[in-house]
């Protein structure tokens, strides 16, 4: 997190172990062992982990400054020991592989909700009896509505409720009742309420189109296996997909009816020259619409789908609209003349009103349809435009002069929405691109047209994002689909070909289809810079670039997840239907100062300065840190930083808690366990250190919050954190990085400002937070591993290796002294494990340093080992004894702590054909039993030493591994280890490490095992530092 970087370090393939992702000074072309300072802060990196509510795993490998390095989305594998005579997988329960032409639907009465906000809901809901029905709404078992409903709207009615409360959760059901008082139940449906503008929650939504498009409907045959190994069978697997996100609710971009394309019984697909297999439609759809009751009749074919029905009953949509609801790439005013779809001459404004009814009827809108924004909380406002119904002609889209998309009115709605916009994001809901090319010659479709000159619609693009770079409009992004592609595309004036470059760059995220035949990628414009981060399409595959695959190739189908924290991080997925995340991208917001430029609300060292004067280690009066946190307890440490025999005072939520006498034979430091805590409750504490003349110190004010219950499903967020001013690079008053907000940091460990914005709730310290085997002189050179770089300051600096109690104190003292890591330490409850540096560089049990270079004589390992124990539980939130252990958080997560360190055998011995001792037998068992024992989703082991890297060199390899393929030594261990997880059906169990001061994911993997074993499962670690 702050010291010299290596690496990557060579690969152990006994247990094939491969890099997924590897980052270190030989990825940036430096000499693998450069040993690079913290100036090179693209090479130093900490971990974030979250768990979901519904037990989703999700890893980040993060920079110094904040940027995700690397990130992967995890799925739980769920054990199902229910009898295997019956299935826990979902499937469309009406339709069968039988030649019988099935019902459109089953359901009584259709339901669905929409338009929601912190005060209100559309509930549209039809009788499927077709009969004329008095319809009545139930909200929490209370009649709330009713009406009559008849042919004249097709049996369906929309109902507008409001006086809701904000961020609360209702159920409804709607019931028909015909003239005979027979009464028709819809499934119950339910919502939540979006928050407040001011509530700072987290807020998640899918977004989705394309349904149904050339001719692949509703296939009883098609099959998915998920990410949690489950196959899925039958209709739009992808509303079960996207409804076990439990989003809060969706954007429907458009395209969710081919009102323009038939859906036969049997339709071949091609990879764009040749068949590779036959699409089943049951039911089928035999017409173009044309009339009303056609257009009607298409989302009644979409709606009867069991999938789309209980997605739709659980989550509130927002509509929006593209061309095929009325016909493929329509305009207002256009005639559609000798056009294979229809008889004679059409006017496209006719289909359009149709449809325009249509669509009113079958969605939860109230009376009218048109453009649109929404806020939900704090952090989040989308606007809903409407890119279809006030264009100009698509033949005018390259003319040098404007072509209407929106229409001025529509323009000036939303400038004037994203300037007044105070939400952190301000999202457009774009149901055609802004990057993209769609169409062709004489029929551009979109925005582009395949011109580096900026023309036709392209102007109007222009105006807007010259208006957003003018009024320092900040964190706009497009969501967006229709191309039938995935794919992340970056605006940037950098490479804007149009000459014009006066706007910010602008992330557009593409999604779909998400049941449709698939395409491209598409030919991009270059007007505005624009650019592929991230593509997959059929030619990404091999395939033709317009082959129009079927979604039998479900990896080229895929939705869009995004959510937003409570501290206004925007994070984006691109999922593919199986919930497999494609791409993703965590995005922090620019904050906009308004302050007075003569202030700084950037974070620094306020103690440092670039002077020659040697600083003081430290200047609080009283050091405080929480620690070892559970559902119901907590370990508190403090020190009296005056070094006076002190009386020293614990406070908890303004009350006195507990005190004690401190002095210098604990270097006037205590840990208070504090036990009798709820679960899940933010505590607020202080120490407070009276001298023997009455006179106080105070801490700053700290913080914890207590761990969920075992049972809870809530989200659990943690960093974690490893090598701390090693290789002589510490506390640097000029060291400086812009992290990802764009503000530039100052001065000393910038890492625990950057996790600090993260506000985790714990985090795990692995080892190597002193390196009490190193100096810290006042400047370092460093180097490529050939040539000076640079020259790195230390202030203060330390001028001795430990040996003494008190030197290995004084090492705690000195990384405890810097303002950063001490505000972190104040807000965040940690759990320490200790690697090689607390004591000396690869130590191990017994050993005899023998003429070292760091020390005088021969010394003792196990002697600097005990002065080191010692200072490391006072310095630390650790009681008194300091071993292995485990810690549950909730449902989904519970992390065990190994020592690698302790219990080990020599390093020399693990290149030795029998075993050799990582953490000794009694260390095996209760790991072992542990895992097997706990009912957490995941089992996460906080290795503060890789299982699959090799660190050292011959004759002292230092972790598991040791470059024979073989399986040697301490693998032997391992290699009991993986086998019983095996053996005991053990799932989702990774590693998170550290030790090797380079980022990367690692996999073992049995499929490339070269020792001979493979009876394991795979298993991943992630590498930080």
């Amino acid at each position: 997190i702050h010291a010299g970087s290596f690496g990557p370090n060579y690969m152990d393939t006994s247990f094939g172990a491969q890099y997924e992702y590897e980052m270190g000074p030989l990825s940036l072309g430096y000499e693998r062992w450069a040993n690079l300072a913290p100036e090179v802060n693209e090479l130093q990196s900490f971990g974030h982990a979250s768990v979901s509510e519904t037990g989703e795993l999700h890893v980040k490998l993060i920079g110094i400054d904040g940027s995700v390095m690397y990130e992967k989305l995890m799925t739980p594998i769920i054990v199902d020991n229910s009898d295997s005579s019956s299935s826990t997988v979902a499937s469309d329960s009406t339709e069968s592989t039988g030649s019988l032409e099935l019902p459109i639907t089953t359901s009584d009465v259709f339901i669905q909700s929409g338009e929601v906000s912190d005060s209100s809901i559309n509930i549209m809901a039809r009788c499927n009896n077709e009969a004329g029905s008095t319809m009545k709404l139930w909200l929490d078992g209370a009649e709330m509505d009713s009406t009559d409903v008849n042919a004249n709207t097709d049996f369906t009615h929309t109902f507008l409720v409001d006086g809701l409360s904000s961020r609360t959760k209702y159920s409804y059901q709607v019931q028909c009742i015909v003239a005979d008082g027979t009464a028709l139940d819809s499934m119950e449906g339910s919502f939540t309420t979006a928050p407040g503008g001011d509530d700072e929650v987290e807020v998640s939504f899918v977004w989705a189109a394309d349904l149904a498009g050339q001719g692949y409907g509703r296939n009883p045959n098609f099959s998915v296996t998920n990410a949690n190994g489950e196959t899925v069978t039958g209709g739009y697997i992808v509303f079960d997909t996207m409804e076990a996100l439990s989003p809060d609710f969706a954007l429907f971009q458009g395209d969710l009816i081919y009102a323009d394309g038939a859906i036969p019984a049997a339709i071949n697909y091609t990879n764009g020259t040749e068949v590779l297999g036959t699409w089943v439609n049951n039911p089928s759809k035999d017409f173009v619409a044309v009339t009303l009751d056609e257009f009607r009749a298409n989302w009644k074919y979409n709606h009867g789908d069991d999938k789309m029905q209980s997605f739709l009953a659980k989550t509130p949509i927002f509509v929006q609209w593209d061309d095929h609801e009325v016909t493929n790439n329509w305009y207002p005013t256009e005639v559609l003349v000798n056009s294979p779809l229809y008889e004679g001459n059409v006017s496209a404004d006719e289909l359009y009103n149709r449809s325009l009814q249509a669509l009113i009827e079958f969605n939860p809108i109230e009376s009218e349809f048109t453009y649109r924004s929404q806020r939900f909380g704090k952090h989040l406002e989308i606007f809903f435009p409407d890119f279809r119904s006030y264009r100009d002609p698509n033949p005018d889209n390259s003319n040098p002069t404007l072509t209407d998309m929106m229409g001025p009115e529509q323009v000036a709605w939303l400038k004037d929405g994203l300037k007044s916009s105070s939400a952190t994001w301000k999202i457009i809901s774009a149901h055609d691109p802004l990057g993209v090319v769609t169409g062709s010659e004489g029929d551009y479709d979109s925005f582009g047209n395949e011109d580096p000159a900026i023309l036709g619609r392209e102007l109007e693009l222009q105006e807007l994002l010259a208006f957003i770079n003018d009024n320092g409009i900040e964190n706009v992004v497009s969501l967006t689909s229709d191309v039938h592609f995935t794919a992340h595309v970056n605006l940037s004036p950098d490479r804007a070909e149009g000459g014009f470059t006066d706007f910010k760059p602008l992330d557009e995220f593409v999604i779909g289809p998400i049941h449709a035949g698939s395409f491209g990628p598409n030919y991009m414009d270059t007007s505005f810079g624009a650019q592929y981060e991230y593509e997959m399409g059929p030619l990404s595959l091999g395939y033709e670039r317009w082959a129009n695959l079927a979604p039998e190739v479900n990896e080229l189908q895929s939705f869009g997840h995004a959510s937003v924290s409570e501290t206004g991080e925007l994070h984006v997925k691109l999922i593919g239907i199986d919930g497999s995340v494609m791409y993703e991208k965590l995005m922090t917001p620019i904050i906009v100062d308004n302050s007075d430029s003569s202030s700084s609300t950037v974070a620094s060292d306020s103690t440092e300065s670039t002077g020659s004067l040697e600083l003081p280690i430290t200047t609080s009066d009283v050091f405080i840190q929480s620690g070892e946190v559970s559902d119901s307890s907590i370990n508190i440490m403090a020190r009296c930083n005056n070094e006076a025999g002190s009386t020293m005072k614990l406070w908890l939520d303004g009350a006195e808690m507990d005190s004690t006498d401190v002095n210098a034979n604990t270097d006037f430091t205590h840990t208070f366990l504090v036990d009798g805590l709820s679960s899940r409750t933010k505590y607020s504490y202080q120490v407070q250190c009276i001298v023997a003349d009455g006179t106080a110190l105070d801490s700053m004010e700290g913080s914890f919050t207590t761990a969920p219950g075992g049972d809870d499903e809530v989200e659990v967020s943690f960093v974690w954190a490893a090598d701390l001013a090693g290789q002589g690079y510490g506390r640097n008053p000029n060291f400086s990085v812009t992290n990802a907000n764009g503000e530039t940091v100052t001065g000393g460990y910038i890492v625990f400002d950057t996790m600090e914005a993260l506000s985790p709730d714990f985090a795990l310290f692995q080892g190597d937070l002193i390196y009490a085997d190193g100096a810290i002189p006042a400047a370092i050179n460093y180097t490529n591993g050939t040539e000076v770089l640079g020259t790195w300051v230390n202030n203060p600096s330390k001028d001795f290796v430990a040996v003494t109690l008190d030197e290995f104190r004084a090492n705690w003292k000195y990384n405890h002294g810097d303002d950063k890591m001490q505000s972190f330490l104040a807000k965040t409850p940690i759990f320490v494990q200790w690697d090689d540096h607390e004591v000396t560089n690869n130590w191990y049990p017994t050993e005899v340093l023998v003429n070292s270079p760091l020390y005088e004589g021969n010394v003792s390992a196990d002697e600097l080992y005990n002065r080191s124990l010692q200072a490391l539980i006072e310095f630390n939130p650790i009681e008194s004894e300091f071993t292995y252990r485990s810690q549950r958080f909730g449902k989904h997560l519970e992390i065990f702590f190994p020592d690698f360190r302790s219990y080990r055998d020599p390093n020399p011995d693990n290149s030795n054909p029998t075993l050799t001792d990582m953490m000794g037998p009694e260390q095996v068992a209760w790991l072992k039993d542990g895992l097997k024992s706990s009912s957490a989703t995941w089992k996460i082991i906080s290795a503060h030493d890789p299982l699959g890297v090799v660190t050292g060199s011959e004759g002292d390899y230092d972790s598991f591994g040791n470059e024979d393929p073989a399986i040697l030594g301490r693998e032997l261990e391992l290699q009991e280890l993986l086998a019983f997880i095996n053996d005991n059906g053990i799932e989702n169990v990774v590693s998170l490490t550290s030790d090797v001061h380079f980022t990367a994911h690692v996999n073992l993997s049995p499929d490339r095992a070269e020792g001979g074993f493979t009876d394991f499962k795979p298993l991943d670690e992630f590498v930080i530092g």
